[in-house]
């Protein structure tokens, strides 16, 4: 019972084969194979009209807001196409033509010199293999083949034995894990001589079991001035002073700084200065050097010397006068694993002892 009207007949009313499909007006028949409209049939389709009539009129649909609105919108305009000029009649279907419109440039010569790409002339084969082998020409003088490195390296090792006074049964062959890595870089390092120590190192029995494989690849991120820095250092447990100046002002906030500055006699070991800072971070970085910062020398005369460097004094007469200089004290040293290294790779200090 729906809104006060007659129920509707349910499937036991119909006859086989008669039924009705839901649809978006209402109930429709199934097909034609129920057979001719009868009274019956006419009768529930009046019923579902009033039944229908009696819904819309007890539970009326309002429309929302925003579709209201939307619907007094005035219709957008729609943005003018672009005029298309049509294919050549004689373009057959499905084809491209011949030619394209006249809307479009002509393509089929190359694009136009101002829209065309900048693109290098080629080279000749014969000219691009001499301007290569050119280029390549200074790599001759400084990679050395098989047998430039075995004559300098034997020559080298019969040096540092003969300088340690190794005796002939304290000889043995060297360390192939090490040896052949450092053959190989001697091609191309310009530390040939360190290599060749180190090869040395693993023939003697004093120091054999100190060559580690590490310092082959610690050898080739150095460069000869660090070289001298390391040479320079005292030996493991002993430090030098080194102190860290930054120019701060009244609110604390840096302005400059000037970092690892190390005595002059250690300093002058390198061909310039204003790498040294750079150096002393790499000699941190492979764990050669170490620079603590709980540790320091309490003789003050020693920071004293430090500070009365010549490029110190004209650096402080051109500080601004609001500003103030900070001075960290501290110290670098030679860790173990550095003192391994530089007795084994340098000759200096390859000897035990």
């Amino acid at each position: 019972m729906h809104g006060g009207g007659r129920p509707l007949p349910g499937p036991g009313n119909l006859r086989p084969g008669q039924g009705f499909l839901v649809t978006g007006s209402g109930l429709a028949r199934k097909s034609p194979a129920a057979g001719p409209e009868t009274p019956q049939s006419r009768a529930i389709f009046t019923q579902r009209a009033e039944l229908d009539t009696v819904a819309s009129q007890q539970c009326p649909v309002e429309t929302p807001a925003f579709m209201r609105e939307k619907s007094q919108r005035p219709p957008r305009k729609r943005p003018a196409s672009l005029p298309v000029r049509p294919l050549p009649a004689s373009a057959a279907p499905g084809k491209l033509p011949a030619a394209l419109p006249e809307t479009f440039p002509d393509t089929s010569q190359g694009l136009p010199k101002a829209a065309q790409p900048r693109m290098p002339a080629p080279l000749a084969a014969a000219g691009a293999r001499e301007l290569v082998a050119g280029k390549l020409a200074g790599f001759g003088g400084i990679t050395w083949d098989w047998s430039a490195i075995q004559a300098f390296t034997v020559d080298r090792i019969n040096q540092v034995i003969a300088a340690r006074g190794v005796a002939a049964e304290d000889l043995s062959a060297p360390r192939l894990d090490i040896a052949i890595p450092a053959i190989e870089a001697m091609r191309y390092s310009a530390l040939k001589d360190e290599m060749a120590v180190l090869i040395a190192s693993t023939m003697d029995a004093n120091l054999a079991h100190e060559a580690h494989p590490a310092f082959i690849e610690i050898i080739k991120q150095l460069t000869s001035d660090e070289v001298h820095i390391l040479a320079a250092l005292p030996p493991a447990g002993q430090v030098l002073p080194m102190v860290n100046i930054t120019h701060v002002d009244r609110g604390d906030r840096v302005f400059s700084s000037v970092r690892y500055v190390v005595p002059q006699r250690l300093a002058e070991t390198c061909a310039s200065r204003r790498p040294i800072p750079s150096y002393i971070d790499n000699l941190l970085r492979l764990n050669l050097v170490a620079s603590p910062s709980n540790l320091g020398i309490s003789e003050q005369r020693a920071y004293r010397d430090l500070l009365d460097q010549p490029f110190i004094a004209d650096m402080e007469a051109r500080r601004p006068a609001h500003l103030k200089a900070e001075i960290e004290r501290r110290v670098i040293t030679l860790t173990d694993f550095g003192d391994k290294f530089r007795r084994c790779c340098l000759e200096g200090y390859a000897l035990p002892g």
